[in-house]
């Protein structure tokens, strides 16, 4: 029974008991009171149900009318059985439209006992004050009917309340109306107050004789008095989504309701601490909800002690420790949820007993060892999400006994095994199964196609699962809408009658990692595909221009693939396509736009192809444009000045290009507002650093870039999406980032001919993580206010002509992992202290007149001006390949394995070698 069940079974009593024994006599009721109920039928309109909940919505009104003199009769009246008297007006879901006006006809039934007008349509209107005048009003219900506004003080009036539903996210009570509510009404039972707008602390007195109090949504504020909330016949206390509100279970009197509270749901609060083991002493406990909150410890054994509970989520915390055995106890569970924690330790197999539960969701912990086996004699079963665990050993063919399944999520454990379609064959209503990375073997052998048994596909997810050729048994399918075989074994061409997929509402399709060759025309009749993600695999020829007629595409990524010839122009015209990545191929030609006026492109990536000519100024139609990556072309060109223009763009890669010439002024008063990871490098630029841009990059002196660390980069669509992968440089060695967090904060300018000296202005950019200026004509000393620089992670200025000293300010950079200044002209002893302590002397090499730590070079020692290194060759244009330039010593000078390449938050794995090569695991997007 769940919350809204409590408060309708209430209601009902309620309803019951104002009409009992009106079969017991019978009168009319009175003329005027009839004549105030056409008057109030007049004031509205009637239409079609305003709210999905009336499922059975109609116009209770309609039955009103003068020839039925008798209004005891009309839909939804309720008289009196002695007197007449009209006491009870229920006209819930009756498609009234219009405006409540505060002299309604309605204020003059003085007698009325219950007026419930809830899920009606009355256009934003104020709750009259009139309501006061109800005086003997023992339920009101106004809920989700569109009123908006302030409740009206004197609704505290109506002390003769015994259930009050004000439920709607336009309303707001202010905190003297709310504490009046709470005090005054001394006979109120149901309290519903849910998405009203109270935004105040909650009172202190508070009527006891509540029964059910629904809060949620309402902005409560400060500390909850859970200690002074005493209210022995409390069943039903909800306060979710109170994301301000404190609470601490260990002050809650268990004992005081232990006998009478049937619902607790603090979800989404921040509700701290451990779970205390007073909570076993609320035995009557039958839906416990503490999901998004802030707990931690382990969950105490008498958790079994709550053997009426139906309903357990502890979602989204940071409880540790093991599951503790004592929930065999819990045979009524119905819904058991404890994802998102750090759960650890083996599954008790403690499930036997609870032949009702429905849903069981253990996903992302850190259990181990097998899925125990009374986990499938579940037979009631409904959805098994264990995912993301450390869950080993075989899929037991046992799970064939669950025929009731309609979800199964088991991805990203250490299951092994043989895993085939027969093992599923028996959930007629399986709608999505998720087997992806594991050690799994999909095995293709089963059944001829004509007499397989194949559950009613939605969703199928076998990433990883070493699947060696297109599964048969989707030929069977008419209803898939998401199907992922990437990162598999799956060789040859595109399967002819893969276009009988089109005949299925297939919206994603990742065939990403595997080794299919040939082209891609069996995909052309796919119009309702979203998503379609082919990359990094072998496929080849020319693009054809039947893609252009997919036309619900929403993310395209065809990259590290063999593709070539040119780009197709309509490609680029897709209405409502947000990415596009093609790069990774061999594609030739200038980009060619079209005439794009209202572009829905939020990522652009053509790095690393064979694109040549200049960038197309029709990209200034791009106005949402994110990311542009062009790097690694020919592209030959002037600095695109114009894309500074973009309010979006927050990555912009030309690197390895033939860009050329000094980078001009800017035309904008705030150019390139949004933009973060700013990559130039390996081209032929001149004259001095853009000072006007570094001076205006705004979104890299953001100080909260911390809280930006949840999220990656990337592009959502209907639940699935696409993660940014961007080609970066460290210390010389270009790498390939699959996920870049959305904080990250990259200038690389590195191999040009840039001249001058560094703007001071860099300074300001206090959450840059990497900068990049090495092998330029730089000269003059290092600008101290790089000191400032409080998150910087990496810094490179090598290969230039800086003379001067080190700054001190520099041994300031905490997060410092990486420093390479060498083949400079520095003079003077090296900082001391903090990161500094941890560099070798490969970061000072060539600066002959350095001296101490980690120098050899005491500076005590006197000796001869050095001649300075040789400033750097000229390069005929920015397309030069410059790593003649590197030694594998240069690459990996001033960075330890295990230290500098772990730096950048995580986005780089160092698989275990002798010289930390990087690599990069490709994973599902987690936007």
């Amino acid at each position: 029974m769940k919350m809204d069940s409590l408060f309708l079974l209430h209601s009902c009593f309620l309803i019951l008991s104002i009409c009992h024994a009106s079969s017991q006599s019978y009168h009319q009721c009175f003329p005027d009171e009839g004549l105030a109920l056409l008057q109030f039928k007049h004031q509205f309109s009637t239409g079609s149900s305003y709210d999905s909940t009336c499922r059975a919505a109609y116009s209770k009104t309609s039955s009103w009318n003068e020839s039925s003199s008798d209004c005891c009769t009309w839909n939804g009246v309720t008289c009196h059985d002695s007197t007449g008297h009209v006491i009870g007006l229920d006209l819930t879901c009756s498609q009234l439209r219009g405006t409540f006006h505060p002299n309604s006809s309605l204020f003059r039934l003085h007698h009325l006992r219950l007026l419930n007008l809830a899920f009606n349509n009355f256009s934003g209107s104020l709750i009259p004050a009139e309501i006061g005048w109800l005086k003997s009003l023992v339920q009101l219900n106004l809920s989700f009917s569109s009123f908006s506004g302030r409740v009206p003080s004197n609704i505290a009036y109506l002390v003769n309340l015994v259930s009050l539903d004000l439920s709607s996210s336009s309303l707001q009570l202010d905190d003297t109306a709310f504490t009046n509510i709470l005090g005054n009404l001394t006979k109120l039972e149901v309290l519903s107050l849910s998405s009203v707008n109270i935004s105040s602390e909650m009172p202190l007195n508070v009527s006891s004789s509540l029964r059910y109090v629904d809060l949620q949504g309402t902005g409560l504020l400060g500390e909850f008095p859970l200690s002074s909330f005493h209210f022995p016949n409390l069943q039903m206390l909800s306060l979710s989504s109170n994301q301000n509100l404190y609470l601490e279970l260990t002050k809650f009197n268990w004992s005081s309701v232990g006998s009478s509270l049937l619902e607790l749901d603090l979800s989404y609060t921040n509700t701290t601490g451990k779970l205390p083991d007073s909570l076993g002493n609320a035995k009557s406990l039958k839906y416990l909800r503490l999901s998004y909150c802030k707990l931690f410890g382990s969950i105490p054994e008498n958790i079994g002690n709550l053997t009426q509970v139906m309903e357990l989520d502890l979602s989204h915390n940071n409880l540790s420790g093991h599951l503790p055995w004592t929930i065999s106890k819990l045979k009524r569970l119905t819904e058991f949820d404890l994802s998102f924690n750090s759960l650890q330790g083996k599954i008790p197999d403690a499930f036997a007993g609870q032949q009702q539960l429905s849903y069981l969701f253990l996903r992302n912990n850190l259990f181990s060892g097998q899925i125990p086996p009374s986990v499938f004699s579940l037979l009631s079963l409904t959805q098994l999400l264990l995912s993301h665990n450390q869950l080993q050993g075989a899929i037991s063919p046992s799970i064939s006994k669950l025929a009731n399944l309609t979800v199964i999520d088991l991805s990203s454990n250490k299951l092994s095994g043989d895993v085939g379609i027969e093992m599923f064959s028996s959930m007629k209503g399986l709608g999505s199964l998720d087997l992806s990375y594991n050690n799994l073997s999909w095995s293709s052998r089963s059944e001829k196609l004509d007499r397989m048994i194949v559950p009613y596909f939605r969703e199928l997810f076998l990433s990883s699962c070493r699947v060696n050729e297109f599964p048969v048994f989707l030929r069977k399918l008419d209803k898939l809408y998401a199907l992922d075989l990437s990162n598999n074994r799956i060789s040859g061409q595109i399967p002819y009658w893969m276009k009988d997929l089109s005949r299925n509402p297939l919206s994603y399709l990742y065939l990403s990692g595997n080794f299919l060759t040939g082209g891609i025309e069996h995909l052309q009749h796919f119009n309702q595909t979203r998503v379609l993600d082919l990359n990094s695999n072998l496929l080849q020829g020319p693009l054809p221009l039947s893609i252009c007629n997919l036309s619900s595409l929403a993310i395209l990524d065809f990259s590290g693939n063999k593709f070539n010839g040119g780009i197709p122009e309509c490609v680029l015209m897709l209405k409502g396509l947000t990415v596009l990545d093609l790069g990774s191929n061999n594609f030739q030609g200038s980009i060619q736009t079209g005439s794009v006026q209202d572009s829905t492109l939020r990522v652009l990536s053509l790095g690393r192809n064979q694109l040549e000519g200049r960038v197309p100024t029709s990209l200034i139609n791009f106005t949402r444009l994110e990311v542009l990556d062009l790097g690694n072309n020919k592209i030959s060109d002037t600095f695109p000045t114009w894309l500074e223009k973009l309010p979006y763009l927050r990555v912009l890669i030309l690197r390895h290009n033939r860009f050329h010439g000094p980078i001009g002024s800017s035309q904008s008063l705030l150019p390139f507002p949004s933009i973060r990871i700013f990559d130039l490098s390996h081209n032929g630029f001149t004259a001095t650093l853009p000072a006007h841009y570094l001076r205006n990059f705004k979104a890299m002196m953001n100080s909260d870039a911390r809280k930006m660390y949840h999220y990656y980069m990337g592009v959502a669509s209907g639940g699935f999406g696409y993660n940014v992968s961007l080609m970066l440089t460290l210390k010389g060695q270009d790498m390939q980032f699959e996920r870049i967090f959305t904080a990250f904060t990259s200038i690389d300018l590195s191999s040009n001919r840039f001249q001058g000296e560094v703007p001071q202005a860099i300074g300001d950019l206090t959450s840059l993580l990497l900068l990049n200026l090495s092998h330029n004509n730089l000269v003059g000393s290092i600008p101290d206010k790089l000191g400032s620089l409080n998150m910087l992670q990496s810094l490179d200025l090598s290969r230039n002509q800086f003379t001067g000293k080190i700054p001190e300010q520099l041994a300031n950079l905490t997060f410092l992992a990486v420093l390479d200044l060498s083949q400079n002209r520095l003079v003077g002893r090296i900082p001391q202290g903090k990161q500094f302590n941890t560099f070798s002397n490969d970061s000072y090499d060539g600066n002959l007149d350095l001296c101490g730590f980690p120098l050899s070079k005491d500076c005590g020692e006197s000796s001869a001006k050095h001649v300075p290194p040789p400033s750097m060759p000229e390069q005929k244009d920015g397309s030069e390949d410059f790593a003649n330039l590197f030694t594998w010593r240069d690459v990996f000078m001033g960075c330890g394995c295990g230290l500098a390449f772990g730096f950048i938050m995580g986005l780089v794995m160092i698989p275990s070698s002798s010289f930390c090569m990087c690599s990069v695991k490709l994973q599902h997007a987690e936007i």
